[in-house]
């Protein structure tokens, strides 16, 4: 009932047919899954999919739900990949779209060939012209920069729904209620909690440290301020979801004495929330954005050190005074 509650009172803060079929896309294509698919088929929201088939699916993705954001590799990190990208165009007789899927993973900052993959997804997905009109898109400048517009939107959406998706687990997981409870049990028994807190820890570690890819040029279509701020209020909304993701695990299985202190030393590092790149102060939203991880990251201080359903552990609260 104390979670509920919490959740609830933070929510309150915080309130087409394809035209490239011929691409074949299954839901998952190398190592990239189209997580709004996903939450369709698992969701119980928009489909009364079978059990068994929404037990076998969420079992599929078990590492990438384990590894969050960290699934989507930064540009650059693998050398190789954009070699790969480019044989792979030639294979497929693409070349034409080279220089625009150059441009793609570098405007995304995430690893060639998945920049590849998430540009397929969202052509067959949520690209409405017709197939012939691309090549005038990528034609000039400013068309190009709008393109590469709609896939960052694309993209941060997927990389939300996937969020969702974990948050989801957590939190009917345990619910007699919800009609995938039993299903939602077994894969997070697979997963297990120690590597759910483990990784996303690590993962809000990341993204509150993470700094803006590219330098703010005047005149620079492709590092601009509205991009800037794009990105910031990205990373503001990841960090929210990420923060009740890590509420929900310390809700159901504690947390120990190191990672509670990391996690400490995390928010009085940003100001709880309040030290952000790229936002305007007067700006309603962005202020808002700003509560509501405030409020988040005080909700995870309270439940932490909520021993009162517990007799208490003298060793860990001593652990806990000792660290901070």
């Amino acid at each position: 009932r104390k979670l509920t509650n919490l959740l609830l009172v933070l929510q309150l803060f915080q309130r087409k047919p394809p035209v490239f079929s011929y691409l074949n896309m299954e839901d998952v294509n190398g190592d990239v899954i189209q997580w709004k698919k996903l939450w369709q088929l698992i969701s119980g929201i928009h489909y009364e999919t079978p059990s068994a088939v929404v037990r076998d699916k969420l079992l599929d993705v078990s590492k990438e739900l384990t590894d969050g954001l960290v699934q989507f590799r930064k540009a650059g990190s693998d050398k190789g990949s954009a070699e790969r990208l480019q044989k792979m165009m030639k294979e497929r007789k693409q070349e034409k779209l080279l220089g625009f899927a150059t441009k793609l993973y570098q405007f995304l900052d995430i690893d060639a060939v998945q920049s590849w993959n998430i540009l397929c997804f969202y052509l067959v997905n949520e690209y409405r012209g017709p197939a012939n009109a691309l090549a005038d898109y990528i034609s000039t400048e400013s068309s190009m920069l709008s393109l590469l517009n709609e896939i960052w939107a694309y993209y941060s959406l997927e990389r939300m729904v996937m969020l969702k998706i974990v948050k989801n687990l957590l939190e009917f997981y345990n619910s007699g209620s919800h009609p995938y409870s039993r299903e939602y049990k077994t894969v997070v028994d697979k997963i297990g909690f120690a590597n759910l807190r483990k990784s996303y820890i690590g993962q809000l570690e990341s993204l509150v440290n993470e700094t803006m890819p590219g330098k703010l040029i005047p005149g620079d279509m492709f590092n601009n301020q509205a991009k800037m701020v794009a990105w910031s209020e990205r990373k503001m909304r990841e960090v929210n979801e990420t923060l009740h993701i890590i509420l929900l695990i310390i809700h159901y299985d504690g947390i120990g004495v190191e990672e509670f202190a990391r996690l400490f030393k995390l928010f009085k590092g940003h100001s709880f929330g309040r030290v952000q790149q790229y936002l305007n102060n007067g700006n309603e939203a962005h202020s808002d954005m700003v509560k509501r991880i405030t409020f988040s990251e005080l909700a995870i201080v309270y439940r932490a050190l909520d021993l009162s359903e517990s007799a208490g552990d003298e060793r860990w609260i001593d652990g806990v005074i000792k660290a901070l």
